[in-house]
């Protein structure tokens, strides 16, 4: 312990300026920062990546300050401790759990309760079936969709209270989430899949559903729905968040 407290010491500015600059690093490569932050994020880290080489270079021919200093130390530690956080968040996706929290159901859309004017529904982009939609693309303009059979790709859920009591019955939600900026301020979005209480699910399960697009009004809610669905099992996108 007492060497580690003197390496920070006397090298604690080189150090945190190289391992940042490494994490960051790590985080560009291959677009790894887009597991939890909208691909926009590239255009502030490669600037810090930069930042941080300069810095780096700028403390190689610093002399190290001498003996064991507690609050350098102390501080070192502090400023690569967020790094912990980007190491456990790495590889994880937001789930049913986190799901159940957000969602406040119904659509969240400003199309009001019919088609825009001039825009019947289920036409728009061509007369041949829409083969995938993004599900973000969906809640942009519902209507425009309604009729159609879509295929769109989510995460499964079959335990959501608030579904179960606006159908009846424990049906199915095919979600996904939205990001804003980063995961932490991410969007629930949903679909009822209209499949029978009895079917068996793996639940955070990803899959390809398609099914005749509807909205429904339950109990003075629009529900987005998936009619006469069929589920594929699918490998989690390399982007999970829209």
């Amino acid at each position: 312990m007492p060497g580690i407290l003197r390496f920070f010491g006397r090298w604690h500015k080189f150090t945190v300026c190289l391992v940042w600059l490494l994490a960051i690093l790590g985080l560009l490569s291959g677009g790894r920062f887009e597991m939890f932050l909208i691909p926009e994020f590239f255009h502030v880290l490669w600037p810090a990546a930069v930042i941080l080489i300069l810095f780096t270079c700028s403390r190689i021919g610093e002399p190290p300050s001498g003996g064991i200093v507690l609050r350098e130390a102390a501080g070192a530690l502090l400023l690569l401790l967020p790094l912990y956080g980007i190491w456990r968040a790495e590889g994880m996706v937001l789930e049913s759990d986190a799901f159940n929290t957000r969602f406040i159901g119904g659509l969240s859309t400003g199309e009001g309760d019919g088609p825009a004017a001039g825009t019947p529904p289920g036409t728009g982009f061509s007369n041949q079936p829409v083969s995938e939609v993004p599900m973000d693309k969906i809640f942009e303009n519902p209507y425009l969709y309604a009729g159609r059979r879509l295929a769109v790709v989510g995460m499964l859920t079959t335990d959501n209270r608030q579904v179960a009591e606006l159908m009846g019955r424990n049906c199915p939600v095919l979600f996904r989430f939205a990001m804003t900026c980063c995961a932490a301020d991410a969007i629930p979005l949903a679909l009822v899949v209209d499949l029978p209480e009895s079917a068996s699910l793996e639940e955070n399960a990803w899959a390809r559903v398609t099914g005749k697009f509807a909205i429904r009004r339950i109990q003075g809610q629009k529900i987005p729905i998936l009619e006469e669905p069929e589920l594929r099992p699918v490998k989690r996108p390399e982007r999970p968040y829209l």
